[in-house]
């Protein structure tokens, strides 16, 4: 019998009785959490090893009492180190502890040992609950990683108006508490990590300065705040507008070479006293614009030109600000992408392996590492008589029609296979898992209508071979291949549930088929019995996303409902919760470990933080929130007071160097337009000029901190697999 059939079996005894009918166990071990140390890899002693831990609740609601707090560190009692905090996952006790109290050295072990008592339940004798944590730990020797300063940048300073100046996004890649320290001029500082000031005159430009500190090492982040232009006399404020006919992207340009791109400024306002003056300025020193200022009248626009000469290579997205007298936005952002240096495309990937991606009715293609992009020929046929009637059954070769009398052909109903999901092996082999209505099955299944389509690529992404590798179900959405050359494609296989005693109507199994025969079988399901959900009588609940090791020892998924990332399948038995409250994509790191990106909107910036997790850390720990975790990187970008957000498939990490398990990890972003002040009002700024683009992240294996590496183009890639 399968692990997944004895623990079906063993939730339809459990679910028997009336779950009212049964007292509700109490679970005393989540008084406690272990953020740090993490019992994956070695702390860094730099030279003080951070230790912080997070209160929490039982499952009945009874709060940890923090004062009944304890920590021994070995034979040592360290409590009287541990302070209290609070920040967005809670509140709890952090510690910086030094050698000698820690044992630094590849084979010395650390036994941290917490304990914490609930509040007394039932009254002042009532019984109190006991919590006790142990922690194993290595620390080694490392040097301490300087502090990275966020400064979320401020559109514009009024007389006399509270402005708010907010560093709260700075990091540091240690985990350690951060000092702050505000230089507004004329001798007028600050230590919070927001500050707000109030300004009686604004004639020349600000430049407010923010210096974070580590206690070893600081670092530090200035702001210009542009003046807005005042109006000649007898004067009105125009409509500021900026559109374009592309995104700001000015390409890979050899040294000692230029490329350029354009937008224009233009003034909505047809009133005859109308005036819009821009004041203009770009970030980066290898890129000019053609002009620093504007004065248009009524209806009137400019073109601005971008020049990029670049004087050294690499990457670089310049960022340019737009300050302006008008009534719609005072201040408005545009970012743009080069690379110095003769690459193809837009510039080198970082990674050792092809990125694929695709944009709906503009086909599928592949990035090169080294930035050349390659369309991906997923064109497909169909299957028909020689009358023109038949299935029209989506086929590459002529034995995938299936029905007699019919033949592979090119039709109108030929095209482009838009998938809904995709993944690479590794192998050459690129999947696309179909829509609907693509297979009508020999056996008459009317559920089994969408398709898998195999691309067989070369090394350059040329399309060498190609069939229709497997049929499934339909509302099947997530595929996900390891990259064993021998592995398996994995397929959420949506099943709907025929009318019976089971209240559900819908399921979705886990199943493997090997890429070399095609041979398939079910490895896990339900898989919402992963978070206990009742397979019979329960509500369903959906994965959001499927992802698997490269070694396909392990399988993840997301629930779009209750949240959560679980290991289905993996060196344990009984699934695990990875991560809280997760619903949504995430990935696999080479090493095993899980990332996730999330966006968090500041006032005209947006923070895209990625975060890193190993499995045995929830092991030992439990399921952290994402709150309480240590962002492993952040990279800022600018939002114009939107929204940034990322798109349903919009991370994806292959390796930074052949064979090797450290990555590089890809974001890709958009941003969404801000309200207008008024209904009715026009949008200040079109599509391909709205911030847009894919960051990149180095992720090194391990329990160690990543790097941003900055942004590779201005397009949203969605969705994205390597």
């Amino acid at each position: 019998m399968s692990r997944a059939a004895a623990l079906l079996i063993a939730l339809a005894v459990a679910v028997a009785a009336p779950v009212e009918a049964r007292p509700k166990r109490l679970v005393r071990d989540t008084l406690l959490k272990v953020s740090t140390p993490s019992p994956v890899g070695a702390a860094v002693a730099h030279p003080f090893v951070n230790f912080k831990i997070y209160f929490g609740n039982t499952n009945t609601g009874v709060a940890a009492d923090p004062k009944t707090f304890r920590a021994h560190l070995g034979h040592r009692d360290v409590t009287a180190m541990f302070l209290d905090f609070v920040d967005k996952g809670g509140s709890g006790k952090r510690a910086r502890i030094e050698p000698p109290h820690v044992h630094v050295g590849p084979r010395a072990i650390n036994q941290l040992r917490l304990t914490v008592l609930s509040v007394r339940i039932g009254g002042k004798r009532g019984r109190r609950l006991r919590d006790v944590d142990r922690v194993r730990f290595r620390a080694v020797e490392g040097e301490n990683h300087v502090p990275t300063a966020d400064l979320d940048p401020v559109d514009v300073v009024l007389p006399g108006i509270p402005t708010a100046f907010d560093a709260s996004g700075s990091q540091d890649a240690d985990g350690d508490w951060l000092t702050f320290d505000w230089d507004f001029g004329n001798n007028d500082h600050d230590t919070a990590a927001r500050a707000v000031r109030t300004f009686p005159d604004v004639a020349e430009d600000l430049t407010v300065r923010v210096t974070v500190s580590d206690g070893q090492s600081s670092a530090s982040r200035s702001d210009t705040v542009l003046v807005q232009p005042r109006l000649d006399p007898g004067r009105t404020p125009g409509v500021l507008r900026v559109d374009g006919a592309q995104a700001l992207e000015l390409g890979a340009v050899p040294l000692g070479g230029s490329s350029t791109a354009t937008f224009t400024v233009r003034n909505l306002d047809t009133k005859p006293t109308s005036q819009l003056k821009v004041r203009l300025g770009v970030d980066t020193p290898d890129v000019t614009l053609s002009t620093p200022y504007l004065d248009l009248g009524p209806s009137e626009s400019a073109p601005v030109t971008l020049t990029f000469q670049p004087s050294a290579p690499g990457h670089q997205g310049p960022n340019v600000t737009l300050v302006a007298s008008a009534s719609n936005r005072f201040v408005a952002h545009l970012l743009g992408h080069a690379f110095g240096g003769a690459a193809p495309g837009t510039g080198p990937t970082y990674a050792a392996e092809t990125l694929y991606s695709n944009v709906f009715a503009r086909g599928t293609f592949a990035i090169l590492p080294s930035g050349q992009r390659v369309n991906v020929d997923n064109n497909v046929n169909t299957c028909q008589k020689p009358d023109g009637s038949g299935t029209r059954d989506l086929c590459a070769v002529p034995s995938d029609c299936a029905t007699a009398g019919e033949s592979c052909v090119v039709s109108i109903f030929s095209g482009l296979l838009e998938p809904n999901d995709m993944c690479a092996d590794g192998q050459g082999n690129f999947y696309l898992l179909s829509d609907e209505s693509a297979y009508t099955s020999p056996d008459g299944d009317v559920n089994k209508t969408v398709s898998i389509l195999r691309l067989q690529l070369d090394a350059n992404g040329n399309r060498v071979g190609a069939q229709m590798f497997a049929h499934t179900n339909a509302q099947t959405m997530d595929i996900a291949c390891d990259k064993r050359a021998d592995g398996r494609l994995f397929v959420a296989r949506w099943e709907d549930l025929p009318p019976g005693p089971c209240e559900r109507d819908s399921q979705e199994i886990l199943m493997g088929i090997r890429r070399s025969t095609g041979a398939a079988a079910d490895l896990y399901g339900p898989i919402d019995v992963a978070e206990l959900q009742d397979p019979c009588h329960g509500d369903f609940d959906e994965i959001g996303d499927l992802e698997v090791t490269r070694d396909g020892n392990s399988a993840f998924v997301s629930f779009q409902r209750d949240g959560g990332v679980y290991r289905i399948q993996g060196p344990q038995p009984t699934p695990l919760e990875v991560i809280q409250k997760i619903d949504d994509t995430f990935q696999v790191h080479p090493d095993g470990s899980i990332l996730y990106a999330r966006v968090v909107d500041r006032r005209s910036s947006s923070l895209i933080s990625l975060f890193k997790f190993f499995p045995e850390q929830a092991a030992a720990s439990g399921p952290p929130l994402l709150d309480e975790l240590q962002a492993c990187a952040v990279f800022s970008i600018p939002n114009n007071g939107g929204h940034a957000f990322l798109g349903e498939v919009s991370i994806a990490a292959g390796r930074a160097t052949p064979g090797s398990d450290d990555a590089v990890v890809l974001v890709s972003f958009g941003t969404r337009e801000g309200t207008p002040p008024h209904s009715g009002d026009p949008l200040t700024l079109t599509r391909p000029v709205l911030p847009q683009g894919t960051v990149v992240f180095a992720s090194p294996a391990g329990n160690v901190p990543c790097s941003p590496l900055g942004t590779i183009n201005v397009e949203q890639l969605d969705p994205m697999t390597f």
